[in-house]
């Protein structure tokens, strides 16, 4: 039960820096990317495989408008929506 808290705490934090990075037209950022990222990894922990992929994507897709296709970052993130939709099929396969 603590980290099932811990994480709730977590989302709590994360949620507020999105909120703060919106206020401020900073969405777009690569501090951004990353709290997606960490939201991500915490919707994981929790279980919540689609609202992981969800919030992975969006990760993605800043990395991808600011840093392209070719940037080390994005690859990064490209390799790690693949692995959790790769996940996702195992998890959840269609007839």
């Amino acid at each position: 039960m603590h980290i099932q808290g811990d994480l709730e705490k977590a989302m709590h934090l994360f949620q507020g820096a999105l909120d703060i990075y919106r206020e401020a037209s900073y969405v777009h950022d690569q501090d951004a990317a990353d709290t997606y990222e960490n939201i991500s990894n915490v919707k994981l922990d929790q279980g919540f495989l689609q609202d992981g992929i969800d919030a992975n994507a969006e990760a993605l897709k800043i990395r991808r408008r600011t840093l392209g296709d070719d940037h080390a970052d994005t690859i990064r993130s490209m390799e790690a929506h693949r692995s959790l939709l790769k996940r996702l099929l195992v998890e959840n396969p269609r007839n």
